[in-house]
């Protein structure tokens, strides 16, 4: 399955190791998008991460864990919902620390 880029964007960002929910957060709310994280050097990324993390995320994943998303994906019934897609499920935006993502198994409108 050929993945979306914006979703290519979020998993890049939430399988880089030791990067946590907490820096993945920090990262979006200083530069608004996966894709924006992903366009800075290490440098200013390690404003917000620890340097390694910094330097993780400018050197990119393994390419074998995007195939895997995309095999996973490639199955009508699984999905992965991020934090800013229209289907999260809004009880899940009205919690202090909801999760960025979801992996969701199964119908979508089941969620709300």
């Amino acid at each position: 399955m050929v993945l979306e880029s914006g979703l290519i964007d979020w998993l890049k960002l939430c399988l880089v190791p030791g990067l946590g929910s907490e820096g993945q957060r920090k990262l979006l709310q200083a530069y608004g998008s996966p894709g924006a994280v992903l366009q800075q050097s290490a440098s200013e990324l390690s404003r917000f991460v620890r340097t390694p993390v910094a330097f993780a995320i400018t050197q990119g994943i393994d390419g074998a864990a995007l195939d895997m998303a995309g095999e996973w994906l490639s199955d009508p019934l699984n999905h992965i919902l991020n934090v800013a897609d229209a289907e999260y499920p809004q009880a899940l935006l009205n919690i202090s620390d909801p999760p960025l993502r979801l992996y969701v198994k199964g119908r979508l409108d089941l969620l709300n």
